[in-house]
Formats: structure tokens, sequence, C-alpha cells
């Protein structure tokens, strides 16, 4: 064999392979319209929130799109006959699967996550209601009605935010919402429970000024201090009610001057005040302390429930200058100028009243609240 002959096939041998190595590789075109289906996909789910609501495959998406891109990079940094894109294809058909099934997902959770918040801001309002129902005047400490006013706050920005489609701030507030007015119904509860431990008192007391006026064909009065109602009796009967302010700190016994809560107990009026002898709209004077708050003032002395230097305080009237909607007198009991004129007409020296923390068991007055 000459050496021309072994020159010209060394060519043609070459030339021949360089042909079968530029068609095949020709045929690795850049998947251009591929990765514009998966540039697509992915930007269709970040507009449907998929980032929020379905994170885990929008970033399996992101990161198959973001693996694609860089290879893709990589390949156009060879040499022509040398780029291959076959990683860069599988790279972007995951990115499409996580991307469609991103949307999927996400398209199905806001509609749970629009329903769970909605039916939640709903029971929140009603929680909030219901308290505001239960306790509007309830003589809370400032820590615990600073955290309602929060609540009530944070339910208004919830309310926007979820009008405004922003889900997950919605929820990340109603958490923090949910379990402020659950700490607070907690404490409520726990106060009240307590304080009506002496209802069965109560009762008694009730009892007795009913049967006290039947008998004696006359008036008597009593203060119901939960419910804010003065109920005024004749003959043992029901006649009126009328709706009372009592002082800043009602709940409890009167213990010593100063405390701004309302005594509880069987009292009599002792005097009547016109206008001009009194500064507000008329009273009535009770005979506050009567011997067993005297007692009990020693006692709680004596055991350091009170201090040493306290005093046991006077000057417990019913009397006008009501409808402010607010507790707030210094332990009296206040009505509408109409309602004390109402009362001034019927009462006497010596006429009853009693004041109780409430003329209803707790069971019923819970059943009336969620009714």
């Amino acid at each position: 064999m000459s050496m021309r002959y072994f020159k010209w096939l060394i060519i043609y041998t070459l030339t021949s392979l360089t042909i079968v190595i530029l068609v095949v590789n020709f045929k690795q075109k850049p998947p251009i319209g591929l990765m514009s289906v998966a540039r697509s996909n992915l930007a269709k789910a970040e507009k449907f929130h998929a980032s929020k609501y379905s994170r885990d495959l929008y970033i399996k998406a992101k990161l198959c799109f973001d693996s694609a891109m860089t290879q893709w990079n990589i390949e156009n940094e060879k040499f022509f006959i040398s780029r291959n894109y076959k990683l860069v294809e599988k790279n972007a058909n995951q990115s499409n699967i996580f991307s469609l099934k991103a949307i999927e997902q996400s398209a199905h959770n806001l509609v749970k996550i629009e329903n769970n918040i909605s039916v939640r801001i709903s029971r929140l309002q009603r929680q909030i209601d219901s308290l505001n129902k239960q306790f509007g005047n309830f003589p809370f400490n400032g820590q615990i009605t600073n955290k309602l006013a929060n609540c009530k706050l944070l339910l208004n920005e919830v309310i926007l935010a979820y009008k405004q489609s922003e889900y997950l701030i919605a929820d990340e507030k109603l958490v923090t919402a949910e379990l402020s007015l659950n700490e607070i119904s907690d404490n409520y509860d726990n106060l009240i429970e307590e304080y009506f431990k002496s209802y069965p008192d109560w009762k008694k007391l009730i009892e007795k000024t009913i049967l006290d006026s039947k008998k004696s064909h006359s008036y008597s009065i009593i203060i119901d201090k939960y419910n804010r109602e003065c109920l005024l009796y004749k003959k043992g009967e029901l006649k009126v009610r009328y709706t009372i302010e009592l002082g800043t700190n009602w709940i409890g016994d009167k213990n010593y001057q100063g405390d701004k809560t309302t005594p509880e107990g069987y009292y009599k009026i002792v005097g009547l005040k016109k206008n001009g002898e009194t500064k507000y709209y008329k009273a009535l004077l009770l005979n506050y302390p009567n011997d067993e708050d005297k007692k009990r003032f020693v006692s709680n002395k004596k055991n350091g429930i009170i201090g040493k230097d306290a005093k046991i305080g006077n000057l417990i009237e019913i009397h006008g200058n009501g409808g402010k909607g607010i507790d707030w007198t210094d332990g009296c009991v206040a009505l509408h100028n109409e309602d004390m004129d109402k009362l001034f007409e019927v009462c006497k020296p010596g006429t009853i009243v009693t004041i109780v923390g409430s003329t209803k068991p707790l069971n019923e007055i819970y059943k009336s609240v969620n009714e």
C-alpha cells in the first residue's frame, strides 16, 4: 500500500469522524423552548403564592431551574462540538414538574387557609363579644385590661391582612390574639369562680330581704353587683329594675376606706339627702359599716389582710349622677337621676338595702351568655 493511499485513508477517516461528531452534537441543540416553559411555570407558581403556600415544592422547582441555568452556562462555554444539554433538559423537566405540582397544591392550600382564617376570625369576634357581654365592667388589673385591648387591635389587623390576601400574616396575628384571649378567659374564670363561692350566702340574704318585704308590706332594695341592677321590691314582689354603676373595684366585699369596692351585706337606709345636702343628685345613706363589717375589719387587720393604718370607711350611699356607662364611684351605688327620683319617693329611713354579688348562680349566667 502506497504512502499516498494511506495518507488519503487517514484524511477520509478523520473527516468522516468529524462529520459524525458534528451530526451527533448538532442534534444537541440548546433547549431554549424547554427552558422558556420552565421559566414561565416558575413565574406562574410565584403568582399563585407557591413560595408561601406550597413552599417545599416551589423550592424544589426553583433549585432545578437554577441548576438547569448553571449547567446551560457551563455547556455554552465548551467548544460547540462537545456541548451536551442532557442534564439541562433533565433539570428543566424536573423544574416543570415541581412548578405545576406547586401551583396545584398552592391553589388547594390557599382555599383551605382562607376558609380556616375566615372561621377563626368569626370565632375570635364572637369570643370578644362574649367576653365584653360577660364581663364588660369586670375589674381586671391593668395588664389583663391592656391584653384585651391589644386583642381587639390585633383582630382589626387580622381582618385587614385577610382582605389583602396576606393569609400568613393574618394567621400569625391570629395565633397571638387567640393565645391572649384564652389567657384572659382563664384569668376571668378563676376570679369569677372564686367570687361566686359566696353565692349561697348571697342567696340567703336575698331570700331574707324578700321575706321581710313581704311580711312588713313594705319596700326593700336588692343591689345585684354583677348584673348592675337595683331591684325594687314591694310586699315581696319585684316591681322595677334600675341600671346602676358601682365602685371601680367592685368585685368582692369592701375591706377598707379607699379600696373603691362596693360593700356587700344587709343594710338599712339611715338618711335621705335632698339636692343641696349631697354633692350628688340626691342620696340614700346606708348604715355602712354595720356590725358584721366592723367584725370583719378587725379580723382582717389582726390577720394582716389589710394594713394596720387602714380605716374602715363610711358614707356609702345610693345616689344620682349615674348613666356614665362605666363603674366610677368610690364604693357607692349610682343611678340615673330620673331613677333616683322614683327611688327617693318610696324609700325612708329603715328601708332594707341588701347588696350581693349576684342574684343568679354562675351556671345560669354562663348559660344566658352562651344563648
